[in-house]
């Protein structure tokens, strides 16, 4: 007979572990894609740019209605 207590997992809870594993999968990812597009020569625009172009007519209207 195994009489030895069985301790409480002292680990992270298992949503805590799924939020960590898909962090680490989207930067596995993310280097991924940044290796094929670096390899292949292809241009991606910056994420900079994708925030101005959504700024831009968010802002115009906000001017609008506020001016």
């Amino acid at each position: 007979m195994n009489w030895s207590i069985k301790k409480k997992s002292t680990s992270f809870r298992p949503s805590v572990k799924y939020s960590i594993n898909l962090v680490w999968g989207l930067f596995w990812i993310t280097g991924i894609g940044v290796v094929v597009c670096s390899l292949y020569k292809i241009n991606v625009p910056s994420p900079l740019l994708l925030i101005m172009m959504i700024y831009k007519p968010v802002n115009n209207l906000f001017t609008s209605w506020f001016y």
